[in-house]
């Protein structure tokens, strides 16, 4: 249900034309997911970079929260 209303809130797809969701986690009240979104930048070489966003989306209002926005980085994500 809330991977529904998560892809609902991102418009239908963890894939967009510019940027594709990587990692996300539900939250333990179960009313937020954390996520991280890449955005590739280049042709397409192995090379290319990618800026990523973490971000929180409220499933109960819609909003979402930007924590960081940073050039590619490698974090797991997780609620603590």
């Amino acid at each position: 249900m809330c991977l529904s209303i998560f892809k609902h809130i991102l418009g239908g797809s963890l894939v967009g034309n510019d940027y594709y969701i990587d990692q996300y986690v539900l939250s333990h009240d179960e009313d937020r997911i954390l996520y991280e979104e890449m955005h590739p930048w280049g042709a397409g070489a192995p090379t290319d970079d990618e800026d990523i966003y973490f971000k929180v989306v409220d499933l109960n209002d819609g909003s979402i929260v930007t924590l960081f926005k940073g050039p590619q980085q490698f974090f797991d994500i997780y609620w603590k």
